[in-house]
Formats: C-alpha cells, sequence, structure tokens
C-alpha cells in the first residue's frame, strides 16, 4: 500500500514538473520571437498622429526624440543591407531615395527638438509695454505708445492670418497621413519586408514629424494670439490715458512747423526736379518712339535677311525696353512726391489737432476738424488702393522681366551667330537696369502704401481719442450733424450725378427735377388761366361753347410750349441746342410716334377748322351716334344717348366720313318710313298723319321747314308712306327715341280712324302629293 502510494505521488510530481518545462519553454520561444520581432521591426507605428513628438512635457519629447533617433539609425542600417542585393535600376532609384528622406528625418528632430526649446522662450519676444510714468506726459510719449499699439494690431492680424493657413495645411496632412498609415498597415502584414515598406515608412514618419513641427507653430501662434489680444486693450487704455494728460508746449508746435516747412521746401525742389526730368524723359520717348517706327518699317522689309530680321527684332525689344526704363525713371520720382506729400499730410494733422487739444488762437474747431480730417481719411485710402494696385502691377512687371532675362540666357547658349549674341549680350544688360530700377519702384510703393495705412491708422485713432474727450451731447451733436451731411454728400452725388449730356450740358437729376417742377407749376397756372378765359368768353362775349372751347385749347397749348421752353431754360439747358432734341424727336416721330403725331396734327387742324366742335351732335362711321363733349389736342370726347363716353382719336375725324347734325345749323329732318293696308283711302291716311306729325312737340314748321307725307310705293302686303318732320336737333332727344314717340301717336291714332296696319302674308299653292294619296287608297 505505501510502494502503491509513493509510486502514485511520484507520477503527479512528475506530470507537474512535465507542466513546468512545457511552460518554461513555450515562454523563452515567446521571449526569442519577442526579440526577434523587434529586431526586425525597428519602430511600430500604431497610429497615424504621433503625437509623443508634442503632446507631452517638453523634457519628456526631447526624450523621445533622442530614442527616435537612435531606432531611425537602425532603421539606416537595415535600409542599407538592401544595397548588396541585386536590384533593378528603380529600385535602386528608390533605395537612394528612402536613405535620403531617413537621414532628413534625422534633421527633422533636430529642428523639432529646437522648436521645443524656442516654444517656451517665445513670449520673452513679444513687445511689451514701457513704463509710463506719473501724468502729465510729453507728446513723445503719445507717439511711442500709438506706434507700439499699431506694431502690435499688425502682428496680430499677422497671427490670426498663420492660424488660419496652419489650421488649413494640418487638415490636409492629416488626410494624407491616414493614407500612408492604410499602406503602411497593408505592408506591415507581410512577414518579408520588402525596400517598399521602408520607403512608405520613412515617407510617414517624415510627415508625421512635419505636422509635430507645424502643430508647435501652431501652439505658438496660439499663445501670441493669446498673449496680444489683452495687450491691445491695455494699451489702448494707457493711450485714452496719456491723452487725456498730455503736457504740450509751444516749442512742440514750432517743431511741428519746422519739420513741416523742411518737408515743403523738399516737396517743392521734387517738383521743380520731376518737371524737368519728366520734359527730358518726353522728349527721350518721342525720339525712341521715332526709331521704334523706323525699325517696324524695316522688318516688314521683304529684302531683310533672316538673321538681319532677328536682330532688328532684339534692337526694337532694346528700345523698347529702354522706354520702360524712363517710365519707371518717372514714376520713382512720382512716388518720391507721394512720399512727402504723405509726411506733409501727417505733420498738419498732427499740427492741428495739439493747437486744438491746447486751444491756441487760431485753433480748428473740434467739429470742423473731424469732419475735415475724416474726409481726408477717405481720399487717403481711395489713393491706398491705388497705389496697391500699382504696386501689384508693377510686382507682375517684375515676374515677366525675371521670365524674359531667364529666356534670353537659354538663348545665348543655343545661339552662334557672334552679331546676335553681342546684341542679346546687349538687351540683357538693359533688362538688368530695369530690373535695378523697377526694384526700387516696386520698393517706393510697397513703403508708400503701408505708409498711407499708417497715416490713416493715426488720423482715425486721433479722432477716435479727440471724439473721447467731448461731452455725450456734444457727441450726439456730432453724430448726428454727421449723418446728416453724409447723407446730404451722398443725396448731392446722386441727384448731380450726369446721366447723359447734350450740347455738352450734362443732364443730372437735378435738371429732371427742375424741369419737371417748372412744368408741374407752368401746367397748373396754365389751367387755371383757361377755366378763367373760358367763363369770360362764354358769359362776358357770349361766344359759343364750341369757338371757346377752340380758342382756349388752341391758347393753352401754345403758352404749354412756352413753358416747357422756359422749364428747359431754368433748368440750365442751352436752348441753342434744342435742335439735338428735334431731331431726335423727328426720327422718333418717323419711327415710332407716327400715330401721337398723327392724332396731335389732326386735333390742330379739328381746332383751326372747327369743323368738329363741343356741342355738335356727329355720328361715326361705325354707326355710334352722340354729342361731342371735348375737342383736345389728341382726341376727342363724345357722349352717346347710351350715357357712354366715348374717346375717339382726333385722326378718325379727318381721315374718315363723319355725319354731322349740327354743322352749319341745328335744323334736320326726320324721316318716319310706315304702311297701312291696301284698304285704306291714301290722302286720309296723309292728312291723319299730317294731324299726329303736328301733335308731337318736337315737331317744328313753318314756311321753310312744312310737314310733309310722301307715298312710297306699293309694297307686298301694303301701301307705303314716309312722314317728313323738321325738328332742332339741340333741344331733341336721342335720335331712336324721338321717331319712337311718332310711332307711337300714329298707331293709337291710326287705330282710332280703324286703318289697318297690315302684316306680311304668303298664299300657299299645292299642286299634288302623289305618296300621300298612295298611302291613303292602301
Amino acid at each position: 500500500m505505501e510502494s502503491a502510494g509513493k509510486r502514485q505521488c511520484l507520477c503527479k510530481w512528475g506530470h507537474r514538473l512535465k507542466k513546468k518545462v512545457l511552460s518554461f519553454t513555450l515562454f523563452f520561444l515567446l521571449a526569442i520571437s519577442s526579440i526577434s520581432n523587434a529586431q526586425d521591426q525597428t519602430i511600430l507605428i500604431k497610429s497615424p498622429i504621433e503625437y509623443r513628438f508634442f503632446s507631452d512635457k517638453p523634457e519628456k519629447i526631447e526624450s523621445f526624440i533622442q530614442q527616435y533617433k537612435a531606432k531611425i539609425g537602425q532603421l539606416i542600417s537595415k535600409v542599407n543591407a538592401f544595397s548588396s542585393q541585386q536590384l533593378s535600376e528603380s529600385q535602386r532609384r528608390e533605395l537612394n531615395d528612402t536613405l535620403s528622406l531617413l537621414e532628413g528625418i534625422l534633421f527633422q528632430l533636430t529642428r523639432l527638438k529646437r522648436k521645443i526649446k524656442a516654444t517656451s522662450a517665445l513670449l520673452q519676444k513679444l513687445p511689451t509695454l514701457p513704463a509710463i510714468g506719473r501724468a502729465p506726459f510729453e507728446l513723445k510719449l503719445f507717439e511711442r505708445y500709438l506706434s507700439l499699439y499699431h506694431q502690435i494690431i499688425q502682428l496680430l492680424k499677422e497671427s490670426k492670418k498663420k492660424q488660419k493657413v496652419l489650421s488649413t495645411e494640418l487638415s490636409d496632412m492629416e488626410e494624407n497621413l491616414k493614407q500612408l498609415f492604410t499602406q503602411y498597415v497593408q505592408f506591415n502584414k507581410e512577414t518579408k519586408k520588402t525596400l517598399a515598406y521602408y520607403a512608405t515608412l520613412a515617407q510617414l514618419i517624415s510627415l508625421q514629424i512635419e505636422y509635430a513641427l507645424k502643430v508647435l507653430e501652431k501652439k505658438e501662434v496660439e499663445a501670441q494670439i493669446k498673449y496680444l489680444l489683452p495687450l491691445i486693450n491695455k494699451c489702448k487704455k494707457r493711450i485714452s490715458y496719456i491723452f487725456e494728460n498730455l503736457r504740450i508746449s509751444l516749442s512742440d508746435l514750432r517743431s511741428i512747423k519746422e519739420q513741416k516747412k523742411e518737408v515743403e521746401k523738399k516737396e517743392a525742389k521734387l517738383k521743380s526736379k520731376l518737371i524737368s526730368v519728366q520734359q527730358k524723359i518726353n522728349r527721350n520717348i518721342t525720339l525712341f518712339e521715332l526709331r521704334l517706327d523706323n525699325l517696324q518699317n524695316k522688318l516688314s522689309s521683304a529684302q531683310i535677311t533672316e538673321v538681319g530680321k532677328k536682330l532688328l527684332k532684339i534692337e526694337k525689344e532694346k528700345i523698347k525696353a529702354y522706354l520702360k526704363r524712363l517710365q519707371y525713371k518717372k514714376e520713382l520720382l512720382q512716388q518720391q512726391e507721394i512720399s512727402l506729400r504723405l509726411k506733409l499730410i501727417s505733420l498738419n494733422f498732427k499740427y492741428a489737432w495739439l493747437q486744438n487739444y491746447i486751444k491756441q488762437s487760431g485753433y480748428q474747431k473740434t467739429e470742423a476738424l473731424i469732419r475735415e480730417w475724416s474726409d481726408k481719411v477717405s481720399k487717403l485710402k481711395d489713393e491706398a488702393f491705388q497705389l496697391k494696385e500699382k504696386l501689384d502691377q508693377r510686382r507682375f512687371d517684375f515676374s515677366i522681366l525675371n521670365e524674359r532675362l531667364i529666356r534670353i540666357a537659354r538663348e545665348l547658349e543655343i545661339e552662334k551667330d557672334p552679331d546676335i549674341i553681342d546684341s542679346l549680350k546687349r538687351l540683357q544688360e538693359k533688362l538688368n537696369q530695369n530690373k535695378s530700377e523697377l526694384n526700387k519702384l516696386i520698393d517706393i510703393l510697397a513703403k508708400n502704401f503701408f505708409y498711407t495705412k499708417s497715416v490713416i491708422s493715426e488720423i482715425q485713432d486721433v479722432i477716435l481719442l479727440i471724439k473721447s474727450r467731448t461731452s455725450p451731447m456734444d457727441k450726439l451733436f456730432y453724430e448726428l450733424k454727421n449723418k446728416a451731411l453724409s447723407f446730404w454728400i451722398s443725396l448731392k452725388g446722386i441727384l448731380y450725378y450726369p446721366l447723359w449730356s447734350i450740347g455738352g450740358k450734362a443732364v443730372t437729376i437735378t435738371t429732371i427735377l427742375k424741369i419737371i417742377f417748372f412744368l408741374c407749376l407752368g401746367i397748373y397756372i396754365l389751367r387755371l388761366i383757361r377755366k378763367k378765359l373760358s367763363v369770360f368768353l362764354i358769359e362776358k362775349a357770349g361766344l359759343s361753347v364750341g369757338v371757346v372751347n377752340s380758342i382756349s385749347t388752341l391758347s393753352y397749348y401754345f403758352m404749354l410750349i412756352l413753358v416747357i421752353f422756359i422749364a428747359l431754360s431754368t433748368a440750365g439747358i442751352n436752348l441753342s441746342q434744342i435742335t439735338i432734341i428735334l431731331g431726335a424727336l423727328g426720327v422718333g416721330i418717323g419711327f415710332g410716334l407716327q400715330t401721337i403725331a398723327n392724332n396731335f396734327i389732326s386735333g390742330l387742324i379739328l381746332l383751326t377748322e372747327r369743323t368738329i366742335k363741343v356741342g355738335d351732335i356727329v355720328e361715326l362711321e361705325n354707326g355710334i351716334m352722340g354729342k361731342v363733349k371735348d375737342v383736345s389736342i389728341r382726341s376727342t370726347v363724345i357722349r352717346t344717348y347710351d350715357g357712354l363716353d366715348l374717346i375717339v382719336p382726333n385722326s378718325d375725324f379727318i381721315s374718315n366720313k363723319v355725319a354731322t347734325w349740327t354743322y352749319a345749323d341745328d335744323w334736320r329732318r326726320l324721316r318716319i318710313p310706315f304702311g297701312v293696308s291696301y284698304d285704306s283711302d291714301p290722302d286720309k291716311v296723309a292728312e291723319i298723319a299730317k294731324e299726329v306729325a303736328r301733335q308731337i312737340p318736337t315737331t317744328i314748321e313753318d314756311e321753310d321747314h312744312p310737314v310733309s307725307v310722301w307715298f312710297e310705293g306699293f309694297g307686298e302686303s301694303s301701301l307705303d308712306f314716309s312722314l317728313l318732320v323738321w325738328c332742332r336737333m339741340e333741344k331733341l332727344k336721342p335720335i331712336t327715341g324721338l321717331m319712337s314717340d311718332y310711332y307711337f301717336a300714329l298707331f293709337r291714332r291710326f287705330k282710332q280712324e280703324g286703318i289697318e296696319i297690315p302684316f306680311p302674308q304668303r298664299d300657299l299653292h299645292i299642286k299634288s302629293l302623289p305618296e300621300i294619296t298612295k298611302k291613303k287608297e292602301s
């Protein structure tokens, strides 16, 4: 039993020992595998961005960079091992590029280390505010702080712009890192590491370090912005405090006055020099333009050889280059003059506001000072814009000039003809001279542009400080006055903006408004006169309504033409140039205003001939009848007997037939046709009809206008008669209603007398109906 127990214990112990040996062996194999793996893969990248390059403490980052350098060294050794293998030409190039990139990574890591050290010392280099001491303060301190304020603002603008650019660059780099990391992961799955794997790894590491550099740079910029924002506010407060407690002496004003005199002297000298130089330049330009024309004529000649043509083209380019240089010199002098003028503007403003500050005798009042220099600021802004445009243009010219010099250098390498080479060298020399002049011009343009902006900022800042010294009521008054003034200036600009010109005289909105005003006033007065004249002629002179209408209408339009001429003359339009308007009007009439002109002329004819007058009863070609209510220059109003006012163009009365019932007098004969049966006595019918007509109140009978009955003939069913009576049309109702009265009366009397009024009758004769007869028989 004991031996059996011992054997069982030994088996258990052996089994445990076997387990330990197996586990130790497995652990040993894993360790060897990890060591070989570490040797085979020096750097293992787990994410597209390596945050340890920039997101830790400086000491830890530096330590990590040092370790990374060692790993890059091992990586270079591994890549160098490929040089002993047989490689194709493309693989050899890839190997060299990878080695160069890995060596560059070492330099990048050094840059990154320096960047980390520089970031900590960055804030020490940023501007600080100097001590101001106790009030009152000197003018120099105020100017120093104002200059520092502009520097800080400029630095802040640049920092914000840089921050935006860096954010965009980092976003693009992140996309590239993701793509490279995807490629790296795919290569890393392979057991054997190829040259392509190491090339991708080198690119990924290089981009990661570059990304880290950009991140650190962005941090620097953000730290700058964070530092500068409160500094600007602090600087503004100090400037306001210093401005409120300035000590301005008369010596300060005298100093500025002396500086102004010196600048004015320099400006006067420069102007005289500019005039003489401009005259000289203009003469040279004229001479060289003549030479250029001669060369152009020679080039167009067919007798010149190809070499000769090439030489002439180079000569032509030399002349153009010389003309350009003269132009640059001229502009350079002009920019020097602008520079002095800007300096003088700055001194004048300084002198003006200092006088206002100490209220020296003859000082400019605050309101006038603000208004005047605000206007000048607007002009300076326009000038700055023009300078910027010119600067961009000259920079573009500079790039074109550089390109031309490069092309000449290439031509000199190819060209073999000694004459052409010599000519090209002389052209190269002239273009280099142009380059030098253009460089100077670009420099002074850039200086003038930035100086203009500086002067604008200085004026605006001081104006704001002056405004801050005024009382709230004065501020409100200034604001309202400035707004009203600016509104008036804007409105004035709109009102006096030239729309077109007539005979050299500009026509503006003001001109049009003047014409409209005088026309409206004239038309109103003319209508009053016309009304009074009509009343006078009817009541006092006893003229008829038609005559009065013609006289008043013609007088009205004649005087209206005079009013138009007076309105045009008052508005400032030269009446001697009115022929242009009339000519344009004639063309307009010829094309589009024919109908209006026709009606207008027809109206004049009607008013002068008086064939149609107010009160006349007329009948148009289409059968419409009515009374003339008004005759104007363009149309005539007819009131029909249905109460409808009909506006008829005057041309219809001239070109068409019109029946008028009241042309010479208002006597008109009415014809009332009627019929009676064949059993009636014609003589009796005629007598009865005459009696009936005489009973109607509208019938007027005398020796010249008798009532009569005509026997018109034998109709199909009746004896046809016509009753003819005379009436005065001005006292009548509509013609149709009048005839109705006669018919009613005739009907009633004929009925009393037993006279029959027949109706149409027809006799029907049936010859035969064969089909109906057959049916009946069947």
